[in-house]
This record gives structure tokens, sequence and C-alpha cells, in this order.
């Protein structure tokens, strides 16, 4: 099978943002490339294991529209570190690479209507390691 690069995935999320209109079957539709992609190893880099000493999280953009509605990162994070609570504020399909990352979802309680302030409850812990993958949505804050 041909090497599966960013440019391709990119491609096919393009592709399906254009055939589909439903954030549930766009997400599942990106699942498997995203899958595809963590598991083809062409693409990384060593740099995108690099993480902030101060903040203990790496942000390296992969690929970024012009109108600002797609983006593909590599996310690292060096053992032990995290960020509180937030929400995504979009969509997002996550794809483990290497190690292992601790994603705690948490229940909205409240309506959401009192600026900087959440009322959550701390239901589900998910973990995401090599060859795993879960979906992000708005509604959803994480940690």
């Amino acid at each position: 099978m041909a090497s599966y690069s960013v440019a391709h995935y990119v491609s096919d999320l393009r592709a399906i943002v254009a055939q589909e209109t439903e954030i549930s079957a766009i997400t599942e539709r990106i699942k498997p490339l995203a899958l595809r992609l963590a598991s083809d190893p062409g693409w990384f880099q060593d740099k995108y294991r690099y993480t902030d000493p101060e903040q203990g999280v790496g942000l390296h953009l992969l690929h970024e529209e012009d109108n600002h509605d797609l983006a593909v990162f590599a996310i690292a994070w060096a053992p032990g570190k995290g960020v509180p609570a937030h929400n995504h504020k979009t969509c997002a399909v996550v794809a483990g690479i290497e190690g292992q990352e601790h994603e705690t979802s948490y229940q909205r309680l409240d309506d959401g209507s009192r600026p900087g302030f959440a009322d959550l409850k701390k239901p589900t812990l998910k973990r995401s390691i090599p060859a795993r993958l879960y979906a992000v949505s708005p509604r959803i804050f994480t940690a």
C-alpha cells in the first residue's frame, strides 16, 4: 500500500465535508482515515515530539485551510502534564500515534448562560493509545 501523507489526509477530509452535513457522519468517515494516517509513520517527524517545558504540551500545526475551517495538528504531551477542563468549540477526531493520552470527558450540568462558568460532572476517562481513536464535539468539555 502506498504511503498515506498529511496531504492525502487533507484531500480526503475536504471530500468528506463536501459530501456530508451531519457532524456524526463526518466524524465516522474521518475515523478510519485518522487511524490510517496515525498508523503510517512516513510523515511523522521527531520535532512533533517537542513539548514546551513550561506548559508541557507541543501543538504542531500540520495544515490549516485559509478560511480556518479545517486544521490538522500533531499534539504532544509531556508525561504527567495536562490542561484544565475546556470546551473544544469544534469537532475533532483524535488518534494516538505513540505513548498515551488520558482525556476526561465531562458532562455539563448548567445551561451555559453564565460566561466563564461551567458546572461539570466527571463521568468518563478516555485513553488514546496507538491504534485507538475517539471524537470530540463542541458540546463536550474535556481535560
